[in-house]
């Protein structure tokens, strides 16, 4: 296996071994020679890829919400471009399945509030936002124009399209309700969110 490759893979399996100490003890709590141990990496290759336990955690965040901004785009590009309805049904079904089917990644996005994790990604956070919010922005406003939806400011949109359904996510996950219980309302949520979108 070319050295590149090793490297990928063991910055990946420090990532991994993160992501679950996190999720299984805190953030607070994790070290950095616990993260060593449970990725099997040296001291020299974990801190050569990650200085710190904020970088490791700024790294899992932004990988979380590229792959959730990827998927949200796919879920709303799936459907007939014409279908203002379906597209923002999608989207509120996709929410609440990316949240169940990653609770480790999805409590990392909602619950971890620490400011140099913050300032480590904020950067790169905002590249993945500017996609997701012009290419949302987008699609939204060609609806719009079409008539087959309201004119909502893009500043508004997301809390009115899928803000219940962040909150119900975010309370699944905090007050250790049973996730899968996420998925018996997303068919009321995303009728909810038409009713509120829709011309």
């Amino acid at each position: 296996m070319p050295a590149q490759a090793l490297d990928i893979s063991r910055r990946d399996a420090i990532l991994a071994a993160a992501l679950a100490l996190f999720d299984a003890d805190g953030y607070a709590v994790t070290t950095m020679s616990a993260v060593q141990r449970a990725a099997r990496a040296s001291t020299g290759s974990l801190y050569h890829h990650f200085p710190s336990k904020a970088h490791l955690a700024a790294e899992l965040q932004v990988r979380a919400l590229t792959d959730y901004r990827d998927g949200l785009l796919t879920a709303l590009g799936n459907g007939d471009a014409d279908d203002a309805e379906g597209g923002v049904r999608a989207v509120v079904h996709f929410h609440l399945r990316w949240v169940t089917d990653n609770l480790d990644r999805a409590r990392l996005l909602y619950t971890l509030h620490d400011p140099q994790v913050s300032e480590l990604a904020a950067e790169r956070i905002e590249a993945v936002n500017t996609v997701l919010f012009d290419d949302v922005g987008s699609w939204y406003e060609r609806q719009r124009s079409s008539g087959r939806v309201r004119d909502v400011p893009i500043h508004v949109l997301s809390s009115v399209w899928i803000g219940p359904a962040q909150e119900i996510g975010r309370t699944h996950l905090t007050r250790q309700y049973d996730p899968a219980g996420v998925l018996e309302f997303a068919d009321d949520l995303a009728t909810a969110a038409w009713h509120a979108l829709r011309a």
